[in-house]
């Protein structure tokens, strides 16, 4: 047996561009891996099994057994795993879990199947997954574009704190679909923000970090109704930026100083709110075996 860590991430910049013929949206953002993970453990077994700890969890609605046929079929051979699954990162935050979860799964077959599939076989399944599938196959910090499938690394972040606030009640289905049927016109942008924060990166030019944004923030409360009082929780708390991770509901703030970060989670905590302290990760492509 070995296990795998699934890392969540958070997004520095989502920009939409404009909508595609093939009717997805045309996206630039920087994606960020952080150290809040979901642990998966692969044993060799005549036929795949999943167990995981949470009971929210179902394997049918799963890519991670959606990522298990597909490596499979890939091989054109018959295979099977027994796949123990601990959740810690919150169902549909827009934190990237089953994602996360999803690119993992294929880097832990190719290993335990002995498949040995090169790295660009691995980029192919995981585009089939998602559109965030095939960033977690490598992590740290990159550019994706495209309808999100398209992955760039980029230089490393330096080390940020980052602080989680996630709301209460707020899981709503079909959520990323309903942002996106919100946007009009007037919410794409150009690119330049992103463009702009990877030429910080590029520089060194990081002594500050750049303006962050999610073109999701402004249609946020037409989907998440109570958005806006937790983050006016989250700037009570000490926080000076607060941004929404991906589709949401899931906000965040960075900071340098662990003190600092360890003291907003104390004072979210006190008013009864659910935060969680991580970090920003490099990338280690699939090598997080631990």
């Amino acid at each position: 047996m070995f296990a795998l860590k699934a890392p969540a991430k958070i997004n520095l910049t989502l920009e939409v561009i404009g909508k595609r013929p093939d009717g997805y949206h045309e996206v630039a953002s920087i994606i960020q891996a952080i150290s809040l993970s979901d642990i998966l453990e692969f044993e060799p077994a005549e036929n795949f099994a999943f167990l995981c700890d949470s009971p929210d969890w179902k394997a049918e609605k799963s890519l991670v057994s959606r990522a298990s046929s597909l490596f499979v079929s890939r091989l054109g051979a018959g295979g099977g795993a027994r796949i123990n699954i601990h959740k810690n990162i919150p169902f549909s935050a827009g934190l990237g879990g089953e994602s996360s979860a999803a690119a993992i799964t294929l880097i832990g077959l190719n290993h335990l199947l002995q498949a040995d599939l090169p790295p660009g076989d691995l980029y192919h399944l995981a585009e089939k997954l998602g559109s965030d599938v095939p960033f977690f196959l490598t992590g740290g910090t990159a550019l994706v574009s495209g309808r999100g499938e398209k992955v760039s690394p980029l230089p490393a972040l330096p080390h940020y704190w980052v602080i989680l606030l996630i709301p209460a009640d707020m899981d709503t289905p079909g959520k990323t679909e309903k942002m996106y049927a919100c946007l009009r016109p007037g919410n794409f942008t150009a690119g330049r923000i992103t463009d702009d924060f990877i030429s910080s990166l590029a520089h060194g030019d990081m002594k500050t970090l750049p303006d962050l944004y999610n073109v999701f923030e402004r249609v946020a409360g037409q989907v998440f109704g109570g958005i806006d009082w937790y983050k006016e929780q989250f700037y009570l708390a000490g926080a000076s930026r607060v941004n929404m991770a991906g589709s949401g509901p899931v906000l965040f703030s960075m900071e340098t100083d662990k003190t600092a970060a360890e003291q907003i989670v104390q004072r979210l905590k006190q008013q009864g709110l659910k935060a969680i302290l991580a970090h920003t990760l490099d990338s280690l492509g699939p090598a997080g075996f631990i």
